[in-house]
């Protein structure tokens, strides 16, 4: 029996745990996009680091907390279905794809969100986000 040890993502590097945890071209770009559209100007970094990162930056219950925590636990969970995707059902999404589910997911969630509290950087991250401004607990933002 052989057994591929081709990282079924991206198809270059050696198959671990560590492609899904941004250690890939695959994932990493994937999760550039994510920390981007979170108002997170920086690169990804392999899991260890992003945890520590998390702890010390992300503490608390700000909005932009939320929606990276929120971003962070979806990403890593729909690189997973899509990583058993290949390799049980032999289906694939293209990168873009991915990114569309991932996206829509952590949108979904946010969405659901109540009672944020209003600020500039907040109202922003909802335009980003194309989220309704009635998050805030207030029916017009302007």
């Amino acid at each position: 029996m052989t057994v591929n040890t081709q990282c079924v993502l991206c198809t270059t590097a050696i198959e671990s745990h560590a492609p899904l945890f941004f250690d890939c071209h695959f994932t990493s770009s994937v999760w550039n996009v994510v920390l981007s559209r979170s108002g997170i100007s920086r690169t990804s970094l392999p899991l260890e680091q992003e945890l520590y990162w998390a702890g010390c930056h992300r503490k608390g219950k700000s909005f932009i907390g939320v929606i990276y925590k929120i971003s962070l636990a979806a990403t890593v969970y729909l690189l997973w279905v899509e990583r058993n995707l290949r390799i049980f059902q032999h289906k694939r999404r293209d990168l873009e794809g991915v990114m569309t589910a991932i996206l829509e997911a952590i949108r979904a969630k946010l969405s659901s969100l109540s009672s944020i509290k209003f600020s500039a950087r907040n109202r922003d991250l909802c335009d980003d986000w194309f989220l309704d401004f009635r998050i805030f607990g207030i029916n017009n933002c302007e």
